[in-house]
């Protein structure tokens, strides 16, 4: 009467907010006390305050025996608690889950209903593999039960016994399928969600139920039943592409009819996926199609508008699937989706923001991003970087499709770099600010100076984020050293500058703006910066210094004062590649005697030149990917050692070294004919090395050479030899077959492009004509089959760009989405025949099922049926006999042997009971095996028993002997007998035994009623008629055993006896 209650250990819990673990172990240890208590009413208020604990997550696992006990008693109040405690505390690896499969099946026998649902629902949340299998029949055969409420019930657990038991899909769908045709609607409602929930994993198993489903649409009333029939149509669909027609007229019957958003909502969304099946097979569409698109965007436009957050997201959610199929459905909604970029809710601005990325044409791309530009400026966090992430898309998608202004992308660039906050995309803008300039050369004077002003600006170097602007600091200065000759080029700056003057770049050095370059890539301010970062600076220092010798200007002797003074600090840096970068500067600057001679670094220029005269071109990402695999090579094989030290150890070709007026006359003369370095790759070869070839093999080889040329130079493209010009990979004349060169002739009606004239005139600077090159680097011979190919064509920067991608005009750019006339696609086809559904194979593992494994369309074969649960009886297993044991004798013989044994034994019995204190009563004989035993996991024959440990064999000094029940019996047992005491102990193995069950139960002389690997239950009955029941718990370390008698001397007397058991 002084137990704490459910509500007292809430409060105290509040109480001790700061620190309740010491209250909760108190509590905890209460509760072990009360589960020993004999009244059932004191038990389940401990399992109904460990239910709660177990919710705030402490482990009440070692409490499971006694809430399979509370699940057993009587009373449906006491029923109900430990049912909720076994729903929220068992799970797959409880051991105690098994002896749940007798109490579950004698719940599903109740007479009353609210029993059987209860026992229905903790089957769904507790079920194993197992259990499913051994309670298949029994919840079968509850979904033809004559209570409504049960077989609703049993209808929804069935689909979590098909997914423990996938095996059972085929065994019962027949019974699943009648339930709905079912009167009462609730048990079809609950049908048809099992159905829609299995048609997730394989919906093809469920194509011939199309009628059936699409009977329901058209006669059913029950909102919640048709918003699962609408979802499993829309499942089927993809699969049969001839039930899309079917469907427009019913499902646009009850979008205009129903008052319900929810079920509205689905059949529109229903609606989108189904219209790209509703074509003819001669391409027309059907005749509903054009009215039903407008009824979704119409209803989806009221969604949008409606105030409600949740219902907004929705109708942007149905938009963008609309869009796949009809786009310019959607487009004329623009203006109400720009206006939810303003919205509080970010999942909304997130969504509108997806929806814009699919609505931009080349009309409308500009004024689209500079909208997006202005919401970036006042966003933050995560919102902030999916603008900016989605206006690079926008404008690079297709490799600049519908980029019309690549000057103006540029300053696009350089204003989300120089943003506080977007830095986070600063590799993604540095990537693309070069892929431009690499791309189009009418824009890289352009790129130069604003890479120039962008390096000149001392906001970027302030601040936490200078490791992500890094990569855009990297950029701008491989641009204005790579492209240095263009910084003196003129350009007119009239519509470069912000409306904001606080944000305009600073201005370009119009005297002189080399040695700026070279005075901001050396300034002491930039060993702030990554490492990485300060080497990419040097190396283009080098291109700069390498433009200007080659150019008679006077901007070379102040560039050399400059680096000559400023270079110990990076050659003193602490980050190694710094270091290696200026002292190889300086060490070739030192060796060609240009370190402070302006004169002497001009007559070098040729050197200078060949470090960095490397073209550089764009790389298709797939370059790697597609290099072809030399015959014969094994990747997946690994090294051998001999002859990997056999290859590491072979001497390197010896190459005589040369002096450096002979180096310049090689450099000089390569550079005098541009055909001879492409023809060699960029390297020459020097006189008087070894591996020199003879003159005859060169005099062959130059000749061969001049015949490929001379047949190849009539048929190749004269852009073949700019080094800009991408084909199938990096092709020179003479590498391979002329044949196998792409090549296109363009006029000039392709390359002339027709000027808007209902476009506005701009203020814009003239740079003449743009030719953009759309195709990356391949390895020779390997071409990029997966793209469409677009040759490169000729339009002014600031006016459209047919070479980026000519697509027809105005045409959007919905998600890729193949024939809506064809069905599935071809490469669906092909995945879908690899995967191929079979009924269950005899050899099949049935734990490697899974439910979309499984073939519903294929007949049962003659091994499938429904797994039987049976009780058997197995012979009792031969006693081992030990090696002194006699031979066999004679029958006549054997049975004064056997008298004389058994006074040998009575007298020997009494000799020990005396030594050890326990008087002169003889134990009964040895227990015979019991031959009633239940074989949970349906296995085979029990295994045979082992011979007990040297301790089992003194025999008992308790006087037991073997219950004979049945697993039913036991577990009624357990529920009807009131006043139970009850213990346990623990025993630590020692290895004495290799079966410490059976030790234990040949030492208690009890039978065994069931039996898994590591745990049984045992029954013994005393000589004065009470029962003793056992949980035995085993692993490699402990024994475990929970003991429960009718008298608690009973108890105290078998937990004395175990704990002297050696196992």
């Amino acid at each position: 009467m002084f137990e704490k209650s459910l509500q007292d250990l809430v409060k105290g819990i509040r109480a001790h907010k700061r620190d309740p673990a010491a209250f909760v172990s108190t509590a905890i240890a209460e509760c072990k006390k009360e589960l020993k208590n004999v009244d059932p009413f004191v038990k389940a208020q401990a399992v109904r305050k460990l239910t709660y604990l177990q919710m705030l997550g402490y482990d009440v696992s070692w409490a499971s025996f006694a809430i399979v006990e509370t699940m057993s008693q009587p009373r449906f109040a006491h029923k109900r608690i430990g049912y909720l405690a076994a729903c929220q505390c068992f799970c797959e690896t409880t051991d105690v889950v098994l002896l749940t499969t007798n109490l579950l099946k004698k719940e599903f026998q109740s007479t009353s209903q609210y029993e059987v649902g209860l026992a229905v629902n903790c089957l769904a949340n507790i079920v194993t593999r197992d259990l499913g299998r051994d309670l298949l029949q029994d919840c079968t055969l509850l979904m033809a039960h004559s209570k409504p409420y049960v077989r609703k019930k049993a209808t929804s657990a069935m689909f979590k016994l098909f997914v423990r038991y996938p095996q059972g899909l085929r065994l019962t769908f027949d019974k699943l399928k009648a339930r709905l045709d079912d009167a009462e609607p609730a048990v079809a409602s609950c049908a048809v969600n099992v159905v829609c929930e299995l048609a997730n994993k394989n919906p093809n198993n469920y194509l011939s139920m199309a009628p059936q489903f699409f009977r329901l649409l058209t006669t059913s009333s029950n909102n919640w039943m048709l918003i699962k029939v609408v979802k499993l149509m829309g499942a089927l669909v993809p699969r049969e592409p001839r039930l899309a027609r079917k469907l427009l007229e019913p499902l646009a019957t009850i979008v205009q009819n129903t008052a319900a958003k929810s079920l509205q909502y689905e059949c529109i969304h229903t609606l989108t996926l189904a219209l790209p099946y509703t074509k003819k097979a001669d391409g027309s569409d059907s005749r509903n199609a054009p009215g039903v698109v407008r009824l979704c965007a119409d209803h989806l436009r009221q969604f949008v508008d409606d105030p409600d957050q949740n219902l907004k997201y929705l109708g942007l959610v149905g938009f963008v699937e609309l869009m796949k199929s009809h786009p310019r459905a959607v487009v004329e909604h623009r203006e109400l989706v720009l206006l939810c970029l303003s919205d509080d809710d970010v999942t909304i601005r997130t969504r509108a923001l997806e929806l814009l990325t699919g609505m931009v044409t080349r009309k409308t791309l500009e004024d689209l991003v500079l909208k997006l530009l202005a919401h970036v400026r006042q966003a933050d966090g995560a919102y902030r970087d999916e603008l900016v992430s989605r206006i690079i898309l926008v404008c690079s998608r297709d490799k600049y499709a519908y980029l019309s202004d690549f000057v103006w992308y540029l300053n696009v660039l350089v204003q989300l770099a120089r943003l506080r906050g977007a830095q986070k995309h600063g590799a993604l803008l540095a990537s693309q600010l070069v892929d431009i300039t690499m791309r189009v050369r009418p824009v890289r004077a352009f790129a130069a100076r604003d890479a120039l002003r962008l390096l000149l600006d001392d906001k970027l170097e302030v601040g936490q984020g200078l490791a992500a602007v890094g990569d855009v600091l990297a950029a701008a200065a491989w641009i204005a050293g790579e492209f240095a000759s263009h910084l003196l080029e003129e350009e007119d700056e009239s519509d470069d500058e912000s409306d904001d003057e606080e944000d305009a770049l600073p201005a370009f050095p119009s005297e002189q703006p080399r040695v700026t370059l070279v005075d901001v890539l050396t300034r002491p301010g930039t060993t702030r910066l990554p490492a990485r970062v300060q080497a990419v600076y040097l190396q283009n220092t080098l291109k700069v210094i390498t433009v200007l010798s080659s150019e008679d200007s006077d901007e070379l002797s102040p560039a050399l004062q400059l680096l000559s003074e400023r270079l110990d600090v990076f050659l003193r840096s602490g980050h190694v590649e710094v270091q290696e970068r200026a002292t190889a500067l300086k060490s070739l600057l030192t060796t060609l005697g240009a370190w402070s001679n302006a004169q002497q670094c001009r007559n070098s220029s040729a050197a200078l030149r060949a470090t960095v005269s490397e073209r550089m071109v764009p790389v298709n990402p797939k370059a790697q990917a597609r290099v072809p695999k030399p015959q014969g090579l094994d990747l997946s094989k690994p090294f051998s050692e001999t002859t990997l030290t056999a290859f590491l150890e072979q001497p390197d070709p010896a190459t005589k070294p040369c002096s450096f007026g002979e180096a310049d006359e090689t450099f000089d003369a390569g550079f005098d004919d541009d055909d001879a370095f492409a023809e060699t790759g960029g390297f020459y070869d020097i006189k008087g090395s070894d591996d020199e070839s003879s003159e005859g093999e060169k005099k062959k080889k130059k000749k061969k050479d001049k015949k490929k040329k001379k047949k190849s130079s009539s048929r190749l493209n004269p852009d073949h030899e700019d080094p800009f010009y991408i084909g199938g990979g990096h092709v020179r004349p003479g590498d391979v077959s002329v044949d196998d060169v792409p090549v296109v002739r363009l006029s000039k009606k392709d390359l002339s492009s027709k000027k808007d004239k209902k476009s506005k005139k701009k203020k814009s600077r003239k740079v003449g004509r743009a030719d953009v090159y759309v195709e990356d680097s391949l390895p020779d011979g390997v071409s990029d089959d997966e793209g469409k190919r677009r040759v490169a064509a000729s339009s002014s920067v600031r006016g459209r760009c047919p070479g980026v991608g000519r697509r027809p005009r105005e045409r959007l750019d919905p998600p890729a989405r193949r024939r809506r006339d064809a069905g599935p696609s071809p490469r669906r086809k092909k995945k879908d025949k690899k995967k191929k559904l079979a009924a269950v194979a005899e050899d099949a593992d049935p734990d490697a099922l899974d439910l979309s494994q499984i073939d519903l369309t294929a007949p049962l074969r003659a091994d499938e049926v429904m797994p039987q649960r049976q009780h058997r009886v197995v012979e009792a297993a031969p006693r081992s006999e030990p090696d002194w044991a006699a031979p066999a004798k004679p029958k006549k013989k054997e049975k004064k042997e056997k008298k004389s044994k058994k006074s040998k034994k009575k007298e020997k019995a009494a000799s020990e009971e005396d030594l050890l204190g326990f008087g002169t009563s003889s134990p009964p004989p040895p227990p015979q095996p019991s031959g009633d035993v239940f074989d949970l996991l349906g296995t085979g024959d029990a295994p045979p028993a082992q011979a007990p440990p040297v301790d089992a064999l003194l025999g008992p000094s308790l006087d037991l002997s073997p219950g004979q029940t049945s697993p039913s019996d036991f577990a009624q047992l357990l529920a009807a007998t009131d006043g139970w005491c009850s213990s346990s102990v623990r025993v630590k193995r020692t290895g004495a035994s290799d079966d410490p069950i059976g030790a234990v139960a040949s030492k208690l002389r009890a039978s065994v009623v069931e039996r898994s690997a590591g745990a049984a239950s045992l029954h013994a009955v005393a000589g004065s008629g009470g029962h003793v029941a056992l949980l035995v718990k085993a692993n490699d370390k402990r024994l475990k055993v929970d003991v429960k008698a009718s008298d608690q001397g009973l108890v105290d007397t078998v937990v004395a006896e175990l704990k002297g058991l050696a196992v």
